[in-house]
Parts: structure tokens; C-alpha cells; sequence
């Protein structure tokens, strides 16, 4: 048997449980996908000149965000040469309620001539000293469900980020158990979402 996960969670869960049973198992990533599709936008937006800042919603995004931010560099597009990744850390008493959030750290990540990637530690912008640099926004998630997390996170990320150009959240799997509706939720200009599941949110007029 081989199991096959389409980017649900990370590369170690669920896949350990599995791998402890001697099952082979697959973590297939949209990362390169979504890169393609981000890039396009930008091009189209004429936005590639402004520096980007991809999000770490959370500790269990960061594998799927750092790799994220590798396929951007390495991308055959690519114009960027460096970016930000921006890590949210959060307190939750129990599952599924967060009680606090905020931005841990910044790191900046520089493409070298090598095809290497070296990272430096700019200063962490707060609500009270936000960043005043013009930027792109990406944040990145598995799962958009409520969307009422998607929210917080791009709320958050805009209060420390306050002269952000244009914001794109992209999400492989598109649950939207409530309805397509709850993407108008997400302060964002542009939602990727993959189509491992159906969903009607392209023929829904009450998404703008």
C-alpha cells in the first residue's frame, strides 16, 4: 500500500503514524503550483518590483511556508531574489480557539549565485512600530473551512505590515463547510485555493 497526502498538515504528520507501520507514504506539495500561480499575479499586477513577505500562519505552516518560499526563489521567473518569511506564533488552551497571536520572528532570505539560500534577522515590526515598506502579502494555509482563522492571521499580519500593497492567501483545500460565502471574511485581494474538493465559491456571485 502507498498513502498519499496532498498537503495536509506537513511532511511528519500524519506521515510518521504511517511510516511506523511500515507503510510507504507521499506528502504531495502544491507549493511549486501555487508559486506559479503567484507569480502570474504578480506579473499581471505589475507588482514583481515590490518585495514579498510569505506568512507562517502557525508552527505547523512552517515547513509548508518555507518551502513555499524556496519554490519562489528558485522559480524560473524569478525576480525577486529575496523575501521575507514571516512566523506568527500562537497560544491556544484548547484546540481550536487561539488565544493570543503574534509575529515571533522575521527572517530574510536572499537567493546566492550558487543557488544557496542565506537568511539575515531584520527587525520584527509590531502594531505600534509597523513596517512602512510597500510589500506583498502571502499567506498560506491546508485548510480554508470558516475562513474565521484566515481572517485573524490576515488582520494580524496587516496591523504589523500597515503599507501593504496587495495580499493573496492561498489554500490547498477548500472545505467551506459554511458556505462559500465566509471567503468575503478574508481581507485579502486575491484567494488561491486548490481542487482536491468540490466547491461552487467560482460560481458563487456573493464572492467578490
Amino acid at each position: 500500500f502507498r498513502f498519499v497526502s496532498i498537503d495536509i498538515h506537513n511532511q511528519d504528520q500524519p506521515g510518521s503514524t504511517f511510516v511506523r507501520r511500515r507503510f510507504e507514504f507521499v506528502f504531495a506539495s502544491p507549493a511549486k503550483d501555487f508559486a506559479n500561480a503567484v507569480y502570474q499575479e504578480l506579473n499581471d499586477k505589475q507588482l514583481l518590483h515590490l518585495p514579498v513577505k510569505v506568512v507562517a500562519c502557525d508552527e505547523g505552516a512552517i515547513s509548508r511556508t518555507e518551502e513555499m518560499a524556496q519554490e519562489l526563489l528558485h522559480h524560473s521567473q524569478n525576480h525577486l531574489h529575496s523575501l521575507d518569511v514571516v512566523f506568527i506564533k500562537k497560544i491556544r488552551s484548547v484546540a481550536g480557539k487561539v488565544d493570543t497571536a503574534w509575529i515571533d520572528k522575521v527572517e530574510h532570505w536572499t537567493l546566492n549565485p550558487t543557488d544557496s539560500i542565506s537568511k539575515s534577522f531584520p527587525l520584527t515590526p509590531s502594531p505600534e512600530n509597523p513596517s512602512l515598506e510597500e510589500c506583498v502579502i502571502l499567506l498560506t494555509d491546508d485548510m480554508l473551512d470558516t475562513c474565521s482563522t484566515a481572517s485573524d492571521d490576515t488582520n494580524l499580519v496587516h496591523a504589523h505590515y500597515s503599507r501593504t500593497r496587495y495580499t493573496i492567501f492561498a489554500a490547498t483545500h477548500s472545505v467551506l463547510s459554511k458556505g462559500s460565502a465566509n471567503l468575503n471574511k478574508i481581507a485579502a485581494d486575491l484567494i488561491l485555493i486548490g481542487n482536491t474538493l468540490f466547491t461552487d465559491a467560482i460560481f458563487d456571485p456573493g464572492i467578490n
